[in-house]
């Protein structure tokens, strides 16, 4: 479990890295894409520059951030490590889902899932720039 977390937080920040990678290569070379540096849009996030599913960097930082949230879920990371459990078998916290207390959603449980369903939003999810909205 422990292998699985830190290879999944190993992915998700080389993938925010070597995303910016073939940025600073155009950049170096003077030119993004067939333009002059000058002229061309620089973006202000990484999600702006990821946002073209056609580039070199949205494929590169899709497939890092969809095998970090895979490798975090299977870590299992808040029912095996003992810093970060709240396990509802030992008497762990609850959270109140809705008006009732009827349904209720462990600790535990939304550690795991909420992280890796959010990267994977992040990844598949990305912001435009503001002038193609």
């Amino acid at each position: 479990s422990v292998s699985y977390l830190l290879l999944g937080v190993i992915l998700g920040a080389l993938g925010f890295i070597i995303a910016v990678i073939p940025l600073m290569l155009r950049g170096f070379s003077g030119t993004i894409g067939t333009s002059k540096l000058e002229n061309s849009f620089l973006p202000a996030t990484v999600s702006e520059l990821v946002s073209k599913w056609e580039s070199v960097e949205a494929r590169i930082f899709f497939g890092f951030e969809l095998l970090a949230a895979f490798c975090i879920l299977l870590s299992w990371y808040p029912f095996k490590l003992r810093n970060a459990g709240c396990i509802p078998a030992e008497g762990g916290c609850y959270l109140p889902v809705g008006p009732c207390t009827c349904i209720n959603l462990s600790w535990a449980n939304a550690r795991q899932f909420f992280p890796p369903v959010g990267l994977v939003l992040v990844a598949c999810v990305p912001s435009v720039q503001e002038n193609d909205w």
